[in-house]
């Protein structure tokens, strides 16, 4: 879920696809008047994973994975379906898809960047080109130690956008997870954080 900067707007995944599958729908309420029932904002091919507003609220993100349709979804204040964004690396997917599900899509607080996570990669875009910056962490099976040895759990920039913290979550016996600190621009890795 994730409030417009202005306070105006939340949004949240919720709904059923057809046949009572997942999350569909990114539900939009208005906040002057929450007696009303939300907008249902229907992704027609995938499953909706998460949402949150661009920082100057212009746009509303929605990650979207299933069945090769991943991508994210860039919607309109008053629910257009505008653009979706679709995994820049033509080697490890089909054309037009996400090779992974996308859990997420994060806008940074200065409205420049975009990271996208799935559960094996983070990618970085510049969000008002959508250009393709840079994958910062990517978690390949069957390796052991370190960050990229475990699945992306979340990500977050800092409040004046120039880092990206990366959470990988523990899959071993000790349930150990790092935090990866990026330079968000450049994909430099800063830091592990071990927690």
């Amino acid at each position: 879920h994730d409030w417009s900067a202005d306070g105006a707007r939340l949004a949240a995944t919720g709904g059923k696809s057809p046949g009572g599958l997942p999350v569909a729908s990114v539900l939009v309420w208005d906040a002057a008047d929450l007696d009303q029932p939300p907008r249902e904002l229907r992704d027609p091919e995938a499953f909706v994973h998460s949402a949150a507003f661009t920082a100057d609220g212009s746009r509303l993100l929605a990650a979207s994975a299933g069945r090769g349709k991943g991508g994210v979804r860039f919607w309109s204040p008053g629910g257009d379906l505008l653009d979706t964004l679709h995994d820049p690396e033509p080697e490890e997917r089909r054309p037009g898809e996400f090779r992974q599900d996308i859990a997420s899509a994060v806008p940074s607080p200065d409205g420049r960047l975009l990271a996208v996570a799935g559960l094996r990669k983070v990618v970085v875009f510049d969000l008002p080109t959508r250009t393709h910056l840079g994958t910062l962490a990517r978690h390949e099976r069957g390796q052991r130690t370190g960050p990229e040895s475990r699945e992306v759990a979340s990500l977050e920039f800092s409040p004046d956008s120039r880092l990206l913290a990366v959470v990988h979550a523990g899959a071993d016996e000790e349930r150990t997870s790092f935090i990866t600190l990026h330079d968000a621009r450049s994909c430099t890795r800063l830091a592990i954080l071990s927690v």
